[in-house]
């Protein structure tokens, strides 16, 4: 098993706990132990054995804690850790407007693996569920003019910062 696999396993369960009320579950059955977040991942032996052992990396740094046992299921609860590791809208959002008043522009990146974010050294493509979360927060400083299109070719689309201030509450 490639270590990249399982650390994009172990993001994505910290993503899917998310959804299921910060809970992870090892269950077993006849075919073997498996992991359950808001869906299992029993496809095939390989899938099933990379979200074990991102779970089992989960654990080991401490992003995950057992809070209950049987013979049947283990169930995990998602840390205060594991929590400042998952990114949010709010934080992706701040994110991009702080990198991009830094160096100025921002580039949306078309590849054969779909667009991605890249603002100086930073690119915004790790894990999928963030690369998709950094895109919305992009769209939504679009939307909100905090950056404005400077050029577009076919591989690439580059926008600047738009030096809007920030909006004053109306007395």
């Amino acid at each position: 098993m490639q270590n990249n696999s399982i650390k994009d396993a172990a993001n994505e369960l910290l993503y899917e706990s998310a959804k299921s009320s910060d809970l992870l579950m090892r269950l077993r059955n006849g075919v073997g132990d498996f992991v359950k977040a808001k869906r299992a991942y029993v496809e095939t032996d390989e899938v099933r054995e990379t979200y074990l052992a991102g779970l089992e990396l989960l654990l080991a740094e401490g992003k995950i804690q057992q809070t209950l046992g049987s013979r049947d299921m283990t169930l995990f609860r998602v840390t205060d850790e594991g929590k400042r590791k998952r990114v949010t809208f709010e934080m992706a959002r701040a994110n991009l407007l702080e990198a991009v008043q830094a160096d100025g522009f921002i580039a949306k990146v078309h590849s054969a693996d779909g667009e991605y974010l890249q603002c100086g050294t930073r690119v915004y493509s790790d894990v999928d569920e963030e690369r998709i979360l950094y895109l919305e927060a992009f769209c939504d400083l679009l939307q909100h003019s905090y950056v404005r299109p400077t050029s577009e070719s076919k591989e690439m689309s580059l926008y600047a910062y738009a030096n809007k201030a920030p909006l004053k509450r109306a007395i």
